[in-house]
């Protein structure tokens, strides 16, 4: 039933909300849908607990019951302060609107008449991008943001810190060979995990998940490829209208007069990408001013350096260059502190 698909993916971090938040300014992209099912199918298959076939019969049955719930407005956040709210997206009067509609059969007239544009949000589904594109086949567009390293590394230090300790986890944990517990996705580190510091964990994931995705890329086909795109945070922030025609192009959806009022509020494009601080209030997320990158980044590598052991600190500074080469980020050089 789900003719258009968009994903949108990255790790913990990575800017995925603020891409979302844009996509769904656009004609025809529905709210996005935030929902963990997709990232457990995605691991569970990754760690062979579900079969294939299982995890691709689930993933479209997914899709056409999230396709259902916003055309009907079933299941609809209606949460004032959550980010995937429907008061988070312009189209939120229509939204209203259908929970009024008739269901039935009849819901197949919505689809063909306003021709949705399914948006769903995963967590580090990157190293499994050929699963959904087995799924979905040439119905997908899959959207990766990705980040520099350094500006995420505080969140996922925190978050590593947590991880088994809370009741309130909503991540697939595994257990480590002391019997604790560590993210599934720290299967590539299982071997001296407990014998790492908290920050030494942190790199030695982030590489892990780094060298899994290009394995994912380089297994798509070549008419995949070209409905995967890669974003720079860095470079979605100080360029946003040269993305946004990009994504006009990608995804066969033209931005709204939402779109403008959307990228005003978030005070878009930027001079810079560091900083961005938000505050949430009842009109949405309240930008501050950016940051100079030269000087924040300096005081990230100061910090960086306090905190972690050698190993973890060498670590961190090579794959923030091999990001920095990679994506072209100019403003700032990671090199300079070798």
């Amino acid at each position: 039933m789900s003719e258009e698909i968009i994903v949108v993916d990255g790790v913990s971090a990575a800017g995925k909300l603020l891409i979302s938040l844009f996509l769904q300014t656009f004609d025809r992209v529905q709210k996005m849908e935030h929902n963990h099912i997709y990232g457990y199918l995605a691991a569970t298959h990754f760690h062979k607990k579900i079969t294939k076939d299982a995890t691709i019969e689930l993933m479209n049955l997914t899709a056409d019951t999230m396709l259902t719930g916003s055309m009907l407005s079933r299941d609809i956040n209606f949460r004032i302060f959550d980010d995937s709210s429907v008061f988070r997206t312009p189209k939120k009067w229509q939204y209203i609107k259908r929970a009024f509609r008739p269901d039935g059969d009849v819901l197949l007239d919505y689809v063909k008449k306003e021709k949705p544009i399914l948006h769903i949000v995963t967590h580090f589904s990157g190293i499994s991008k050929e699963l959904f594109f087995e799924a979905f086949q040439d119905r997908l567009k899959f959207i990766s943001v990705v980040r520099h390293p350094m500006y995420m590394f505080d969140w996922w230090v925190n978050n590593f810190k947590m991880y088994g300790k809370l009741k309130r986890e909503y991540g697939l944990l595994i257990k480590s060979k002391s019997d604790g517990y560590m993210p599934w996705y720290a299967i590539g580190c299982f071997d001296d995990y407990d014998s790492m510091t908290v920050e030494e964990k942190v790199v030695c994931v982030m590489e892990w998940v780094i060298n899994e995705t290009l394995k994912s890329d380089g297994s798509l086909t070549p008419s995949q490829k070209k409905n995967h795109i890669v974003i720079p945070y860095e470079h979605f922030v100080t360029n946003t209208h040269k993305y946004g025609k990009i994504l006009q192009e990608f995804l066969s959806s033209l931005k709204t007069k939402s779109t403008d009022k959307f990228l005003k509020k978030q005070r878009l494009p930027s001079a810079s990408f560091s900083g961005r601080k938000f505050k949430r209030t009842i009109l949405g997320n309240k930008v501050g001013p950016a940051e100079n990158d030269y000087h924040a980044h300096k005081e990230l590598v100061n910090h960086f350096n306090k905190i972690c052991s050698k190993k973890a600190f060498d670590n961190l500074l090579r794959i923030s260059i091999d990001y920095e080469e990679k994506f072209d980020i100019k403003s700032i050089s990671t090199k300079d502190y070798i």
